[in-house]
């Protein structure tokens, strides 16, 4: 299970919030799960994290998100496990 307030934290006030979110995604702490788990948006698959649109932008060699660099190894085993 993806937990996001451990990635996120960092962005939350960044490009993901106020009225106009990068993505139409906002992860500000109160709209954070219903915003990751919109019917058909692909942003969690809750049977291979993996598989989520928001752990490849996450791991993304070329566009990693958060922009300033691909997470730690650490953070990312707790945003899977």
């Amino acid at each position: 299970m993806l937990k996001c307030d451990i990635a996120w934290g960092q962005c939350d006030k960044t490009c993901h919030s106020a009225v106009n979110p990068k993505g139409k995604l906002n992860l500000e702490a109160a709209n954070t799960y219903t915003s990751l788990h919109k019917s058909g948006s692909g942003y969690i698959d809750t049977l291979n994290a993996t598989n989520s649109i928001i752990y490849i932008q996450m791991t993304s060699a070329s566009q990693p998100m958060p922009p300033c660099g691909q997470l730690d190894i650490c953070k990312k085993d707790l945003i899977l496990n």
